[in-house]
């Protein structure tokens, strides 16, 4: 499309349900015109503040609050977290860790072939 075409669409034509039309068109302009269904996925996500609050909420209460009580991390007041020993770790004991971490999280998919779905479910 050339850029009056584009310009026209975007301005008379473009029905906004929600941020996804714009959000996708910006991930290609910046992108060389290409971009895969994970960077705009991605895109959309850093763009939803609504989703982004339901996450902080779930960072704080699940991961956060366990592995503090586990002393992997300590966090601080201003929804910061730090990692206890990082700075300790050479890059290849960081490579390592990151790794297994990447594992943890295929053998987990691999023991729930259930929907992706509720996988994520929030659980209180």
């Amino acid at each position: 499309m050339l850029l009056e075409e584009l310009s026209d669409f975007i301005r008379t034509k473009m029905k906004m349900q929600h941020i996804y039309q714009p959000v996708m068109l910006i991930e290609l302009l910046k992108n060389g015109g290409s971009a895969s269904a994970t960077d705009i996925a991605k895109a959309i996500l850093t763009r939803k503040k609504d989703q982004i609050n339901k996450y902080r909420s779930i960072v704080k209460k699940c991961p956060g609050e366990v592995l503090a009580r586990h002393e992997v991390i300590t966090p601080s007041g201003n929804d910061q977290y730090s990692l206890n020993g990082y700075g300790g770790l050479t890059n290849n004991e960081k490579k390592e860790l990151i790794e297994l971490c990447k594992e943890e999280l295929e053998e987990f998919f691999e023991r729930r072939p259930y929907r992706v779905n509720s996988i994520w479910r929030y659980h209180r």
